[in-house]
């Protein structure tokens, strides 16, 4: 049975799947999935599920409010997820989460991930109307905030990476681009968000340059078998289109 708390402005809090979450009630897919659902794309954490072991060390960029992180992080009981969230209202939401399902193994980055060194604008939300704040696209210029922008390579170069999850409406590359040590020393299984139809060639090939087999994985928002039992599919046919990425060797 959902028990939604109410707190300040657009927060509410909702007992789910994998624990307690704090979301913005007016988003349209990550929040409102928690609360009418009590998951979010469960199907992408099962198949995660059965590729990593405990002990794994997750890189996810564009954690959101932790919809995978916590249940990753609670799965990785002795590994850590390096979450990077760059959206600082988001980020905040994000906190949150870790914080009260307890989650000492995930360190969290209010960062943006790319090819370099530099800064990166997030624009500007008005997170009390309703919207998808999951679908944020970041800009080189124009109004917003200012955030730090880093490549994996300057931060995942002193310990070994399973899995990298890029979530980063259209930037998959640009992290990919910023990673190659990384992904040539640890050899690391890449699950990218390829629904860009502009930009999708481009990911395909960026990752056959790395020599990987890229298999779909395409997972329909709404889960019938879902946690709180509802059958009202908000959602209809929309589904996340992403790839699995496996090292040929």
């Amino acid at each position: 049975m959902r028990n939604i708390v109410k707190l300040v402005g657009h927060q509410r809090m909702i007992e789910g799947k994998h624990g307690p979450f704090v979301y913005n009630h007016h988003d349209h897919y990550v929040g409102m999935a928690l609360e009418l659902y009590g998951e979010y794309s469960e199907h992408e954490f099962e198949l995660f599920k059965q590729l990593l072991k405990p002990t794994d060390h997750v890189i996810e960029v564009g954690a959101n409010i932790g919809s995978h992180t916590v249940p990753l992080g609670k799965y990785l009981s002795e590994g850590m997820v390096h979450a990077f969230e760059p959206q600082p209202v988001v980020f905040q939401n994000l906190c949150a989460n870790l914080s009260i399902n307890s989650l000492e193994n995930v360190l969290a980055w209010p960062y943006a991930v790319g090819a370099e060194h530099g800064s990166i604008i997030v624009p500007g939300i008005d997170y009390g109307r309703p919207g998808n704040f999951g679908a944020v696209s970041l800009k080189e210029e124009g109004d917003g905030f200012n955030v730090t922008l880093i490549p994996l390579d300057a931060y995942a170069h002193d310990f070994d990476v399973a899995l990298i999850k890029a979530d980063v409406e259209g930037m998959e590359k640009h992290v990919l681009d910023g990673g190659k040590r990384v992904i040539e020393r640890c050899r690391p299984i890449l699950y990218l968000e390829n629904d860009r139809v502009e930009k999708s060639k481009d990911l395909i090939e960026a990752c056959w340059a790395l020599n990987y087999r890229l298999y779909w994985h395409i997972v329909r928002l709404y889960n019938p078998d879902n946690y709180f039992g509802n059958s009202d599919n908000i959602y209809q046919n929309t589904a996340a289109f992403n790839m699995l990425c496996i090292p040929k060797e």
